[in-house]
């Protein structure tokens, strides 16, 4: 058996080798029937493929056969004329264009993978690949007609829109040597290697680091230019993205420095970059320096905006003794004059206010405005956070990111975002809106987005539990704390871009990758005090069955570690029960009766399968007890059941009678009721 292949009708079909019997065998329900050469299949069939005109496509050892019942027709690959009897194409694709990817062990001239088009072979061949090099293994034409290539001791190559991507073991596969893929009903791509299986899947948040083309893995900061411009400061190195392109500004091409620290565009597209000890305009190709009146540098600069006037403010730490900090003002390119009051120690956010003036956010949990030369300082309620971005809105609202959650400041009340309205995390390193006005924090668990209706709702209710979804590690986040500013940004074409101090982070609100597969969910396991038994309906616990552990899973591979799940036990759980992650459901000292058990599951993107509720049935039957000679103990027992106690247990003393008679009844009646423990999965 070479191969396996499920057509759309769901029939499967098999290629064989050495066997009489016929190459090529289709299986519906139970019944096989082979096909052989009689038939127009080949004696031989490596592999084969169906395409999307009812054909299917056989690998032999010299050519590719395009064969229904009915026709057949032969394509001969030139490389492989000389190895009859051999194994020659052993992986194949079919596009939705009608061509077709044949995949050759061999390398070599015509040979490797080459693609049929029309009844003509081709050989792939890009500024980075030529397929006739490759050792092919394993074909995969996957849902978003990508074409991924599996070699041997080549890793694996991607093929999409003519741009050509690979991945060896030193990017995380187990092997360069690809024996076999398969996709799955959730887009997972699935690799299996001889030292292991591997998973592709696609992550909405993703890195660019010197992988990517990066001079160092050192990205401070991060701003999106009007004209698509993603520019990074880095060390030594002024990084920028445009278009599919990345390139640098280092030393050796007219850097006047080795780390780059803030960054900011203004209002006429000129960029404005802190670089070591001092601040910068680019333009025109040219670094040109801003300095003090003194000619000194202006300091490190920390952040960078421009207020409704135009002016330019930086706010600076001066090295030296005291390591002061303050808040420049540029005007007309040049400096200005610096606001040196101690109530500002070390300005750590500045955004420029609507109205007119500029918010700060400042150390120990403060925030501050300045205006017309005049500095006010509202205290945080929580006097230990720190801010860390201060964003100013058109209404004269403010929100600052802080160490304790986010702050929002409307007239002279503040409210607090924080995990007391269900937030993971409190420590917010950045805030940015997206085209549709939702708002992305930018925290130590990750990125979170709270969309604006969710947000407005918490605004009139804030005490209320607000909704949100989280991209964490598991969506590819590597959240963590930038030294300069900006660390967050929006570029035109409506993607985040995020600076961790390492590498940028980019995610696309348009292409967030939501799972719309709702997983299917299965009881695996019934644990009765420590005993298993199967998950049949009908299932009868013994009687005094103390602790019983109910296993549950869901299908879904995507993010296994983000499915959850609730489930309730009818006639003992009031509401649903929520375990999160937990795949076990626990309970103690049951009565004897009737019971039904619902459990449901999300998938990582939180889309529940309230209709795929899996169900089982088991009963749990009283207790019986037989009393020989305690009557005051029988009549106890008697009373539990609706019967009374009368002044004779009083008088049980040393009397010794037998009460096997009189229970018998209640023996009788016990059956006719038949109580049990019933569970639904």
């Amino acid at each position: 058996m070479n191969a396996i292949y499920e057509d759309r009708e769901g029939t499967i079909w098999m290629a064989r080798s050495r066997t009489r019997a016929g190459a090529v065998c289709k299986v519906t329900v139970s019944v096989a029937k082979c096909y052989a050469p009689k038939d127009g299949v080949p004696p031989y069939a490596g592999t084969l493929i169906g395409d999307n005109f009812g054909y299917l496509w056989i690998g032999t050892s010299t050519a590719l056969v395009r064969w229904k019942p009915g026709s057949s027709t032969s394509y001969e690959l030139p490389g492989l004329k000389s190895n009859v009897g051999l194994a020659g194409i052993n992986a194949l694709a079919a596009a939705p264009d009608g061509s077709v990817w044949a995949g050759i062990s061999n390398s070599g001239r015509g040979l490797g993978l080459q693609q049929w088009v029309n009844g003509t072979w081709r050989t792939l061949i890009t500024t980075t690949l030529d397929s006739s090099t490759l050792n092919v293994f394993a074909l995969w034409l996957d849902r978003h007609n990508a074409l991924w290539i599996g070699t041997e001791g080549n890793g694996i190559y991607r093929v999409h829109d003519g741009k050509v991507d690979r991945f060896r073991s030193a990017d995380g596969l187990s092997s360069d040597t690809t024996e076999g893929f398969f996709e799955d009903r959730e887009g997972n791509l699935w690799l299996t290697t001889p030292e292991g299986v591997d998973c592709f899947r696609d992550i909405p948040v993703v890195n660019f680091s010197v992988h990517e083309g990066l001079t160092g893995d050192s990205v401070e900061s991060i701003l999106a230019a009007r004209d698509g411009t993603i520019w990074m400061g880095n060390d030594s190195s002024l990084d920028y993205v445009h278009g599919d392109v990345v390139s640098s500004i280092g030393p050796k091409n007219g850097l006047p420095g080795s780390r780059v620290t803030s960054l900011f565009e203004d209002h006429a597209g000129r960029l404005w970059v802190g670089l070591d000890n001092g601040l910068f305009v680019y333009e025109r190709g040219r670094f040109r320096p801003i300095r003090r009146r003194d000619g000194g540098a202006i300091g490190v600069v920390t952040e960078i905006i421009e207020d409704v006037n135009g002016c330019m403010w930086a706010a600076v730490v001066r090295t030296g003794p005291g390591n002061a900090g303050g808040l420049v003002q540029i005007q007309d390119g040049r400096f200005a004059t610096e606001i040196a009051d101690e109530r500002l120690g070390f300005p750590i956010s500045l955004a420029g206010a609507p109205e007119g003036g500029l918010w700060l956010g400042l150390l120990k949990g403060r925030l501050a405005r300045h205006r017309n030369g005049q500095l006010q300082i509202f205290p945080l309620k929580n006097t230990n956070a720190q801010v860390e971005q201060v964003l100013a809105k058109s209404d004269g609202s403010v929100l600052a990111a802080t160490t304790d959650g986010l702050v929002e400041r409307r007239g002279e009340i503040q409210y607090t975002l924080d995990h007391l309205n269900g937030l993971p995390c409190d420590r917010i390193y950045a805030i940015v809106t997206d085209k549709y006005s939702n708002l992305w924090l930018y925290t130590e668990c990750g990125l979170i987005l709270i969309k604006s209706d969710d947000l407005q709702q918490w605004r009139g209710h804030p005490d209320l539990k607000v909704r949100f979804d989280l991209f964490d590690a598991y969506d590819g986040a590597q959240p963590y704390l930038a030294a300069f500013k900006p660390r967050a940004t929006r570029s035109n074409d409506g993607r985040l871009w995020f600076a961790n101090g390492t590498v940028a982070q980019m995610i696309d609100p348009d292409r967030l990758f939501r799972n719309s597969i709702p997983p299917p969910v299965h009881i695996e396991e019934v644990i009765a005090d420590r005993k298993n038994y199967s998950t049949r309906n009908g299932l009868r616990l013994p009687a005094l069955t103390r602790d019983l552990e109910i296993d549950y899973t869901a299908l879904s591979f995507v993010v296994p570690q983000k499915v959850q799940f609730r489930y309730k036990l009818e006639n003992y759980d009031r509401e649903w029960q929520d375990p999160q992650t937990r795949r076990q459901a626990f309970y103690s000292n049951l009565h004897p009766g009737n019971y039904r058990f619902h459990v449901m599951a999300s998938n990582n993107s939180g889309l529940w399968n309230e209709a795929g509720l899996n169900s089982i049935s088991t009963s749990l039957p009283p207790t019986i007890r037989r009393f020989g000679s305690d009557r005051c103990a029988w009549l106890r027992f008697w009373h539990s059941f609706g019967g009374c106690i009368d002044s004779e247990c009083n008088n049980c003393g040393g009397r010794k009678e037998n009460f096997a008679k009189p229970l018998r009844p209640f023996r009788r009646w016990r059956g006719s009721l038949d109580p049990m423990m019933t569970f639904n999965f």
